[in-house]
């Protein structure tokens, strides 16, 4: 078993260097999914801080609107 896990330690990275990062690791794998998943993320976090933004505009229009009636 020490066997098996040594020559793999070592063999991925030789054929991931060869293969012109051809091996996703766990942590290549993770890194996609999340940049995959903020463009979505970002688009989302943006529009809700558009919406906050615009709730707050308004409701300082209409503050003002009836402190100055």
């Amino acid at each position: 078993m020490k066997d098996v896990i040594a020559t793999t330690v070592v063999s991925i990275p030789i054929v991931n260097e060869i293969t012109d990062d051809g091996i996703l690791t766990a942590l290549e794998l993770e890194n996609m999914v999340l940049l995959g998943l903020t463009y979505g993320a970002w688009f989302k976090v943006g529009m809700m801080v558009a919406l906050i933004l615009l709730i707050l505009e308004r409701s300082m229009t209409v503050r003002k609107g009836s402190k100055s009636r």
